[in-house]
């Protein structure tokens, strides 16, 4: 995940730009003032003009980067829940079941498959649009993760579904 200083240095080139545009903006603000009438009232409004609008910027970069710091957090607790489950899952029982020598017809009911089902993601599907604000590579292996966990989730659907259909009548145990 990217820290804040990371955030803050990615976009150092649009900093220094706008950082120019404002000085420059500003330095013609303060060649105005001096003026009498209407011209130096220019000046005042320029300069009222770029302050807002530098004290805006500045605002909303930070909340930008507690905002990152914040999903960084949150997506972080979700993943860690589903990857330590499907680590736990593995170990007990699949990890037996690898081969189909240890599984028996009746080791695994329908109704226990269906229990290692991945629970849906909550934090992710709320803050897909922001996650974006996590850096370059962060938003791609999330990505890839909920991906991957969705195959999973839709392979065991299939084949609790693939166990309970009419072809097998009565089946309450997966066979493998």
């Amino acid at each position: 995940m990217a820290t804040r200083f990371q955030l803050a240095t990615t976009h150092k080139a649009e900093y220094w730009k706008l950082a120019v545009y404002a000085g420059a903006v500003l330095i013609f603000a303060a060649l105005l003032i001096p003026q009498e009438g209407l011209i130096g009232n220019i000046g005042f409004l320029i300069l009222g003009a770029i302050i807002a609008f530098l004290s805006v910027f500045a605002s909303d970069e930070l909340k930008r980067t507690i905002q990152a710091s914040e999903l960084a957090r949150a997506l972080y607790e979700e993943l860690a829940n589903r990857v330590a489950r499907c680590c736990f899952d593995f170990e007990e029982p699949w990890k037996k079941w690898i081969e189909a020598k240890n599984c028996g017809s009746n080791d695994v009911s329908v109704m226990r498959l269906r229990k290692f089902t991945p629970v849906a993601p909550v934090i992710y599907p709320a803050t897909a649009a922001q996650i974006a604000l996590l850096g370059e590579d962060a938003p791609q292996a999330i990505i890839r993760f909920y991906v991957s966990l969705a195959v999973y989730q839709k392979d065991m659907e299939n084949i609790a579904d693939f166990c309970q259909q009419d072809v097998h009548p009565g089946r309450t145990h997966a066979r493998f």
